[in-house]
């Protein structure tokens, strides 16, 4: 036997068929990697959508409030305006404002804003100074529709309440939809 037919022996045609169950099996392994792939990612965002969208309150442009928990919280246009300004200065980063007004019932009726000193903003975070004790609502901003509360801002939440009882706090997520916290 002469060298060169030793080594075209090794390379004999593979059977049809072995190649058949190779492809599908990798197509198959391929499709099942792609579809966790997929799900994950859904089911993370996905999540997290529905979440904030039952969670959140969207307001009604006609009278200017929002409904939630019980509540009605009702905006002065002027005062919903500034806030909206507020929040369309800041697209980048979170930001903070206080929201002025009183409680009668359930209502809260909200007649000015003011935008404290603010020390850091990232899109996931802003510090800034408190609001005083005489605010109604605590509110900052969360990327768009990102209406969830962390686990710092219940902490936050806490403190405020220890305050003023009568306070709420707010997470802004887009122009006219915002979620309440008492």
């Amino acid at each position: 036997m002469k060298d060169d037919e030793i080594i075209f022996e090794d390379f004999e045609e593979e059977n049809p068929f072995k190649k058949l169950v190779r492809k599908v099996i990798i197509r198959i392994i391929a499709l099942v990697l792609i579809l966790l792939f997929t799900s994950y990612l859904l089911a993370f965002y996905a999540f997290d959508f529905f979440e904030s969208r039952s969670e959140s309150s969207v307001l009604d442009k006609d009278s200017l409030t929002f409904a939630t928990n019980g509540k009605t919280i009702q905006f002065d246009e002027a005062v919903y305006e500034k806030l909206k300004s507020i929040y369309f200065a800041n697209p980048e980063h979170e930001f903070k404002a206080c929201l002025f007004g009183e409680v009668k019932e359930n209502t809260y009726f909200i007649k000015s804003v003011v935008e404290p000193k603010v020390f850091s903003q990232s899109p996931f975070h802003v510090s800034a100074e408190p609001c005083t004790p005489s605010a109604i609502i605590d509110l900052h901003s969360h990327p768009f529709q990102k209406c969830i509360a962390s686990a710092t801002d219940i902490s936050y939440l806490n403190r405020l309440k220890s305050v003023n009882p009568i306070a709420l706090m707010a997470v802004m997520c887009e122009q006219d939809r915002m979620s309440f916290y008492a």
